[in-house]
């Protein structure tokens, strides 16, 4: 009787940014928002088009790791705001290569 091992793609952070922009770009009727989200985008004064912005222009600055269920993956991207010191920081899961699911979104002071 033989193991099969499952192996799982390593995703780089600019594959990454490159798939998290091209969905928010072209399909951002794929992007769902996480109750927790909403919330701290509200608390933090940061709109869905902030948001938006992050997503479609921002830069994943860590490393994907694998997320809970098969084929997502868990990303931290950022845009710095024009005119301060901050950028906005936003954590989302790629899901099956084809949706984004955002679990919060946070200012980041540099």
């Amino acid at each position: 009787m033989s193991k099969v091992v499952k192996l799982r793609r390593v995703l780089t952070a600019k594959q990454a940014e490159i798939l998290i922009q091209k969905i928010a770009t072209e399909t951002p009727n794929k992007i769902i928002y996480s109750n927790h989200a909403t919330a701290r985008m509200e608390e933090r004064g940061i709109t869905i088009r902030d948001t938006l912005s992050v997503l479609r222009k921002g830069d994943v600055f860590k490393i994907p790791t694998v997320g809970k269920n098969e084929g997502e993956w868990k990303c931290e991207i950022s845009r710095h705001v024009r005119g301060s010191n901050r950028e906005i920081g936003v954590v989302t899961l790629i899901i099956k290569e084809e949706r984004l699911f955002v679990v919060t979104v946070q200012w980041i002071d540099l």
